[in-house]
């Protein structure tokens, strides 16, 4: 009986450790297969994010690419542009394939939104000290797992994320000065004021030579990388090192500041810009001149490939001069060296073509090769000629030698006073003669070459034509030269009452204006044609007795000139306006913004300096701070995009 006993408590012995070993066996199954299941899980929507994130990257290209093409011509409309590939609500709905092919063989469905988040408002935009417009575009997405994973169905493995798009407008008159390249200062004699803020895409080279003064009243940005006041080397000089140095017993000395105090590196005025200003509404010029070397390659040269640097930079040249240049179909000669003018001509690239001030005028005047002018209004892509209503206002061309070019100028003359009352008789008219323009004039020169040079002379121009209903104001532009006569817009701005209409810092306001042109030059009052090619002594500038000893002009300026090299000074960016007179003991006051987009190709005489062609003015520049919240008619805008921070949902 006692073996019996023993027998049993070892088989109960075997039994409850078998029974152990299967429950411990069953937990680490079952430990394992969570571990399992949770590990699997998380791969997928670790997939699933990855796959969420390159959609999202796909809807800011689209939005991107959208705003910039101006298929939708305001980021508030991009959603609605893009119901192709995105629902236009807050949550979406509409199951899609995902736009990588990969996602889509593997089984994946995703789910887009986008949809307006607020109005365009203005203000400063965020991250930056520059005032425009700025919009939120909120934007969603939903990734679905293929149905084959051991998890279909399961809603903890769809995952739902967003972000906040962010699209801002502003327009390129945000500073006193500005330049796409490297911007030289370096005034000779008299007083040169700057109010307002300076900035370069390069390096800035500054500084007064003997004898003259620089007051700086704002920032002075140059890019990262580049220099101030410096050589590549470090060594300290205020001109530019590829300019001619100046003659033994000339010195310059560092800027200085309204208090009176040296510029120098650290101080609180100078700042570095990590990245450069956009100054063509978002477009890469590098990538443009590359897609369409039939528009913008240098004569002869269609492969991008075989473009030397400087080949590549003239192109790139051409894509930001394109801002004043016709399109191929203008037939204007000279301007594309590798399309055709002629029926058919060379199509227009969709991007640049928006953003030229040529499509965007509703009033042109073209002067043919053989001196005809001719006047188009432009409404709604329906043109309608009204050179007889504008006759008055316009003098065929005319021979005036140029004595920086040393050549003759085919000149065009606008009488800006006649035109603004054409204007306003026909603005104020009600029935078929109601003239609804927006703002902006071009001008087409068609023969305006290096060798040939035209230009737009504006006259009588101390008023310009504005609307007073909406406050919008008057813009010229030119793919020639410019010269204005006289003082520019310096009557204010008025409203439908005729009440004067102030600004931000509380004194009349000027009307919105905008200046475009290869070169700009301005003329005194008085000045002649018939004495532009006598010696500088008969060549004194003369202005009228309300003007008494300062002219001066209100408007944002956009030009080129032709930079510095081992031969020649570019003049500094006070001589970015240009001068033909004797100028000695009168100032000349610019209110407004000045930018120097390009190099001149058909204005292309070097900088000579004072002394046979001008003597300089007292030049003061300002800042008008109305320009950014009240932009003239047809400014180029900076369009800049920011992805926002990701929010689930």
């Amino acid at each position: 009986m006692k073996l019996k006993s023993n027998r049993g408590n070892l088989l109960l012995m075997v039994l409850v450790f078998a029974s152990f070993l299967a429950v411990t066996a069953i937990s680490v199954l079952d430990l394992s297969m969570g571990t399992y299941r949770l590990s699997m899980r998380n791969e997928i929507r670790a997939e699933a994010r990855a796959v969420a994130e390159s959609e999202l990257e796909y809807m800011l290209y689209q939005f991107k690419e959208a705003v910039v093409s101006q298929a939708a011509t305001q980021a508030q409309y991009a959603p609605a542009v893009l119901s192709a590939i995105c629902d236009n609500a807050a949550v979406p709905t509409t199951v899609r394939q995902p736009f990588l092919q990969a996602h889509a063989n593997a089984g994946w469905t995703v789910m887009r939104s986008m949809v307006l988040e607020n109005q365009p408002f203005t203000g400063t935009i965020p991250t930056t000290t520059k005032i425009g417009t700025f919009t939120y575009i909120s934007a969603r997405v939903e990734v679905i797992p293929p149905p084959a994973n051991p998890f279909a169905g399961a809603s903890n493995i769809t995952v739902r994320t967003g972000r906040r798009f962010i699209n801002s407008n502003t327009s390129l008159f945000q500073y006193s000065i500005f330049f796409q390249g490297d911007l030289e200062l370096n005034p000779g004699s008299g007083n040169t004021i700057i109010n307002g803020d300076v900035e370069a895409n390069g390096s800035i080279y500054m500084g007064p030579r003997s004898g003259a003064s620089l007051q700086l009243n704002g920032k002075v940005r140059y890019l990262q990388g580049d220099y101030f006041n410096t050589d590549s080397s470090g060594n300290t000089t205020y001109i530019n090192p590829n300019a001619p140095q100046p003659p033994v017993g000339v010195t310059l000395i560092a800027p200085i500041d309204a208090s009176g105090n040296t510029l120098a590196a650290g101080s609180s005025q100078l700042e570095q810009n990590t990245s450069p200003e956009n100054l063509l509404g978002g477009i890469d010029p590098t990538a443009e001149a590359q897609n369409r070397p039939d528009l913008f390659g240098p004569a002869g040269l269609t492969t991008p490939a075989q473009w030397t640097a400087a080949q590549l930079a003239q192109a790139e040249n051409n894509v930001y001069r394109s801002l004043i240049v016709p399109p191929p179909s203008a037939s204007t000669n000279n301007e594309y060296p590798n399309a055709t003018i002629t029926s058919p001509p060379t199509p227009d690239d969709d991007v640049i073509s928006v953003r030229r001030a040529y499509s965007r005028a509703d009033l042109q005047i073209n002067v043919a090769t053989d001196g005809t002018i001719t006047v188009t209004q432009i409404v709604n892509g329906l043109s309608t000629d009204v050179t007889a209503t504008f006759a008055s206002a316009i003098t065929a061309p005319t021979p005036v030698y140029d004595e920086r070019e040393n050549k003759t100028i085919s000149m065009t003359k606008i009488d800006v006073g006649v035109l603004k009352t054409t204007l306003g008789n026909l603005r104020s008219s009600n029935g078929t003669n109601h003239f609804d323009f927006q703002g902006l004039l071009y001008v087409n020169l068609k023969s305006s070459s290096s060798a040939t040079p035209a230009a737009v002379k504006l006259v009588n121009a101390t008023s310009i034509p504005f609307n007073a209903s909406t406050g919008a104001g008057f813009s010229v532009a030119t793919n020639g030269g410019m010269y204005v006569q006289g003082s520019y817009n310096t009557s204010p701005l008025t409203d439908s009452t005729g009440t004067v209409v102030n600004g931000s810092d509380g004194l009349p306001r000027a009307v919105p204006s905008m200046l475009m042109a290869d070169a700009i030059t301005v003329l005194s009052t008085n000045w002649a044609d018939n004495t532009a090619n006598t010696p500088l002594s008969s060549r004194v500038a003369s202005l009228s007795v309300a003007e008494g000893s300062a002219m001066t002009v209100n408007a944002g300026l956009l030009t080129g000139n032709i930079p510095s090299t081992s031969g020649a000074s570019s003049g500094g960016a006070q001589n970015l306006i240009r001068y033909l007179e004797d100028w000695s003991g009168k100032t000349v006051n610019f209110k407004g913004s000045i930018g120097r987009l390009f190099s001149s190709t058909q204005f292309v005489a070097p900088y000579t300096g004072p002394g046979s062609v001008y003597m300089q003015p007292n030049r003061s520049f300002s800042f008008d701070t109305n320009i950014p919240t009240h932009p003239p008619p047809g400014n180029p805008t900076t369009t800049a995009f920011g992805r926002g921070d990701f929010f689930t949902w």
